[in-house]
């Protein structure tokens, strides 16, 4: 079990590994590489906080947060909240930053590490704080996320969705009782881990 539980794990790292060859953008090369090498790193790397949220061993949350980072980064960090979203109306992430089909495939990474919904419990108690009261890191997080109402069906539009019930001031603890942390907690587990800090000096 351990070996085939090896193997999968194996598995899904070089199926993240090779969207990195994919990307022309060395930005988000870079973006992409940082969630790589998380998601490779030994399970014992996260095994020196406990309790912690699992989502993947930090896969799922560093690609979450890494997204945000690289707009952010391509935006020169300026003040565009989740509400504001710099003129957005439809979801996605602005031209030029990455195809649809690229964001698709790694979100799709992304909800297969969120095993236990910390990635979509985080973005919707964030959606639920006033865009002052946001720390940087989180605006960065919040970056891609419109909350445009109910997933349309993509990955995507599923971590969107989470955005938009934050907005509409839902209980994300009922809606997403699988992550058995809040916010804040969430947030001090990934600074243990440093899971956010590369985004500030991509």
């Amino acid at each position: 079990t351990v070996q085939n539980s090896s193997g999968s794990s194996q598995q899904s790292s070089l199926n993240t590994l090779s969207l990195c060859f994919r990307m022309k953008n060395l930005l988000l090369f870079s973006v992409v590489s940082a969630i790589c090498l998380l998601v490779l790193a030994p399970e014992a790397a996260q095994a020196e906080a406990s309790p912690a949220p699992r989502w993947g061993r930090g896969g799922a949350f560093i690609g979450v947060a890494l997204i945000g980072g690289a707009i952010g980064r391509r935006r020169g960090r300026g003040g565009c909240g989740c509400r504001s979203c710099c003129g957005r109306k439809k979801r996605g992430i602005p031209d030029g930053i990455i195809s649809n089909q690229l964001l698709e495939e790694m979100y799709e990474n992304i909800a297969t590490e969120d095993i236990d919904q910390c990635g979509l419990r985080l973005i919707c108690e964030l959606s639920q704080k006033e865009d002052h009261k946001l720390t940087g890191q989180e605006k960065l997080i919040m970056l891609p996320y419109i909350g445009a109402g109910a997933s349309d069906g993509s990955k995507f539009g599923l971590y969107d969705e989470a955005a938009w019930h934050g907005h509409e001031k839902r209980k994300c603890h009922k809606l997403y009782p699988l992550c058995g942390f809040s916010a804040p907690e969430i947030m001090w587990h990934t600074r243990q881990m440093n899971i956010t800090e590369p985004i500030l000096t991509i």
